[in-house]
Formats: structure tokens, C-alpha cells, sequence
């Protein structure tokens, strides 16, 4: 069992880098992280105990613009429905107190379904991947931050 569960995004090392600086403050004897790929290499050398069981789906970037951004998507919610499953099975195993969630939204859906304390760390305020039908599916997931960030 672990006090607090710590569910880091493995998309870029951003988030990565934010979460070692937070848990500097944590005790790291109970406190487990949950990521994937570079990630969780960084964790493991920073010395935190982490599960590498995030893979994302690959993204190409040309000139700084998501390539094929409406296949990325679709892609990216099949990687999200592995990641409610994982979340679920480590947050039933670990029994937390808390989840911390950095842009995990999986685990931040199981935890809030499972009526546990939750943290959401995020830098979203809108997102804008896609246009045209695609963005019906990118403005259900604005709801849900709309809906979360209203309980916070």
C-alpha cells in the first residue's frame, strides 16, 4: 500500500520534471509514481519508486504542428481507455489516500468514480488539436476539465 499515488504523463518530459520537484517535499517511502517510457527512467534516477506501464501513442511534429492530429486522437483515446484500466487495477491494488494526477486524466476519472481524495496538476486551459468533426470529440474532452475545474 502506498499513502499517495502519483500518476505522471509520459507525453513529453515536462511533466516529469514538475513531479520530481514536487515530490522533493514527499516521503518517498510512501509515495508511488506511475508513468511511462523517458519518464520513468527519470524518475528511477532521481531515486522514486516508479511503474513504467504508460506507452502513448507516437505523435510527429513538423514546424511545431501535431501531424495528423485526428488519427493522433483517436489513437490517444484508445491509449486513455488502456490507462483507466491500468489506473484502476494499481489504485484497487495500492489503496491510496491520495492520487495526484499530472495530466493523467484516467486515474483522476477513477479516483474521483472511487470517491477518493484527488490532485489534477495541470497547464491545459483549452486545447485545440484538431478542426473541423474532429473537434466535437476535442470539445467533450474540454467538458470534462470544465466540469472538474468546477468542483475544485
Amino acid at each position: 500500500m502506498s499513502e499517495i499515488v502519483f500518476f505522471s504523463s509520459p507525453i513529453g518530459l515536462g511533466h516529469t520534471t514538475r513531479d520530481i520537484a514536487i515530490a522533493q517535499y514527499l516521503d518517498r517511502n510512501s509515495t508511488k509514481f506511475i508513468s511511462g517510457e523517458g519518464a520513468s527512467k527519470l524518475f528511477v534516477e532521481c531515486g522514486f519508486d516508479v511503474k513504467d506501464l504508460y506507452h502513448p501513442p507516437p505523435f510527429t511534429i513538423k514546424q511545431g504542428k501535431l501531424q495528423n492530429p485526428l488519427s493522433w486522437l483517436f489513437k490517444y483515446y484508445s491509449y486513455y481507455k488502456e490507462c483507466r484500466a491500468i489506473s484502476s487495477n494499481i489504485i484497487v491494488t495500492e489503496k491510496p489516500n491520495l492520487i495526484v494526477s499530472d495530466e493523467d486524466f484516467a486515474s483522476l476519472a477513477i479516483g474521483q468514480r472511487k470517491k477518493l481524495k484527488t490532485v489534477l496538476i495541470t497547464d491545459i486551459l483549452e486545447t485545440r488539436f484538431v478542426s473541423g468533426i474532429g473537434s466535437l470529440v476535442e470539445k467533450k474532452n474540454e467538458s470534462f476539465h470544465e466540469r472538474n475545474n468546477q468542483k475544485m
